[in-house]
C-alpha cells in the first residue's frame, strides 16, 4: 500500500494522484484502497443511497464484490457492483484470443450477476440501515449492474485485438460490463473535474459485520 501522502499530497491533484497509483500498481489492492478513500469517483453524478458506496458484497460462497451502491431513480433502485482486478493483467494473447485469466474473470462476472439476481432480499437488507425510516423496499424492483475492471488499453494496440476485447464485452451479459482501467479513467473524468474533493460526502463503508 502506497503512503497515506500519495492519496492527500496538498497540490497535487486528484487525477494525478489516481494516476500515481495506477501506474505503480502491481495489483488491484493499492487501487481499492485509493478508491476506498475517494469513492466518490465511483458514484459519479448518480443519485446513491446513503451516499455511501459499500466495500466486500458477498456474490457468491467464496467471492466478494470490492465496492457496491444503490443508485436511485425515479421510482427504480439499480445495484452497482464493482469488481477490480490488476491493471496488469494480460487481456488478449500471442493468438488474439481473451487470456484464460481474462475468460475466468468474466464468467464470474456473469455468475455474479445470476447471483445477485436471486438474492435481492438480501442484498436490500445489506442496505437496509440507510433506507428511510418505515420505507420497506420490493427487492424485485432492485436492478443488477456489475463492472469488471482488468487490464489496460495499451495492450489493445491492433485493430484486430480491439476487435477481439469488443467481442468479449458484447458476449457478456447486458447487466454486465468489462472495462480497462483507461475506460475506467474516463469516467472519472468529469468527477475530477468538477467534485475532485468530494463535496457531496460520499463515504466507503465496510459491509455490516451481521450480514452474509
Amino acid at each position: 500500500m502506497w503512503p497515506d501522502s500519495t492519496v492527500r499530497s496538498p497540490g497535487v491533484g486528484l487525477e494525478a494522484s489516481f494516476l500515481e497509483v495506477l501506474e505503480g500498481a502491481e495489483d488491484e489492492r493499492p487501487i481499492r484502497a485509493f478508491l476506498s478513500e475517494w469513492p466518490h469517483l465511483l458514484v459519479g453524478a448518480r443519485h446513491v443511497l446513503g451516499e455511501i458506496v459499500l466495500e466486500g458484497i458477498p456474490c457468491g460462497p467464496d467471492r466478494t464484490a470490492d465496492f457496491a451502491f444503490v443508485e436511485l431513480g425515479a421510482g427504480s433502485m439499480v445495484l452497482h457492483l464493482v469488481e477490480l482486478q490488476s491493471p496488469r493483467l494480460q487481456l488478449i494473447d500471442a493468438y488474439v484470443e481473451p487470456t484464460e485469466p481474462l475468460r475466468q474473470r468474466c464468467q464470474w462476472l456473469r455468475d455474479c450477476s445470476q447471483r445477485v439476481a436471486g438474492a435481492r432480499s438480501a442484498l436490500c437488507s445489506l442496505f437496509g440501515p440507510w433506507f428511510d425510516a418505515g420505507s420497506t423496499p420490493d427487492p424485485e424492483s432492485l436492478r443488477i449492474f456489475c463492472k469488471l475492471v482488468a487490464g489496460r488499453r495499451a495492450e489493445l494496440s491492433t485493430t484486430r485485438r480491439r476487435e477481439c476485447f469488443t467481442a468479449l464485452r458484447e458476449g457478456t451479459l447486458p447487466e454486465c460490463s468489462v472495462r480497462t482501467y483507461d475506460g475506467l479513467l474516463e469516467e472519472f473524468a468529469p468527477v475530477f473535474r468538477i467534485d475532485s474533493n468530494n463535496q457531496r460526502g460520499i463515504r466507503c463503508v465496510t459491509r455490516p459485520s451481521h450480514a452474509s
